[in-house]
């Protein structure tokens, strides 16, 4: 019995944004959690998805220089 991870690589678009996606999902989650109550683990997911759609190609590269 596996665990369903909802947050997936499709919302980070590509693989090469996977990582950075990932640091900017850690740092956002618990305002995203704490300002939409009502969403589900997987509405958390899909909104940290949606705002790293968003963010500018600039602000990206601000994720991409962090290390793991």
């Amino acid at each position: 019995m596996g665990v369903h991870v909802a947050f997936s690589i499709s919302n980070c678009v590509s693989y090469d944004s996977y990582v950075p996606c990932l640091h900017h999902s850690k740092e956002h989650r618990e305002k995203v959690k704490t300002d939409n109550p009502d969403l589900s683990f997987g509405g958390v997911g899909k909104k940290l998805g949606e705002m790293w759609r968003a963010l500018s190609d600039k602000e990206k590269e601000e994720y991409k220089t962090r290390k793991a």
